[in-house]
């Protein structure tokens, strides 16, 4: 499991993953609830948020394929 936080802490990216699935979550720390972002699928590589917080990137990867996804 791995969090990102977001350039101004307000929000936070939650992933979780292992061999063969993994889970994404979009938490917001003020309201204190949590979005499934249903990644759900091949394992994650990676997760930033762009520098003014207002985009989240997550990285995939499943054998040889990888994807990109923009929350």
């Amino acid at each position: 499991m791995a969090f990102v936080f977001s350039p101004k802490g307000q929000h936070a990216l939650c992933v979780t993953f292992d061999d063969q699935y993994s889970q994404g979550f979009l938490l917001d720390l003020r309201a204190g609830s949590a979005t499934n972002l249903g990644l759900g699928g091949p394992p994650l590589a990676w997760a930033s948020w762009s520098p003014d917080g207002s985009y989240a990137m997550v990285g995939s990867y499943y054998e040889a394929d990888m994807a990109l996804f923009g929350v």
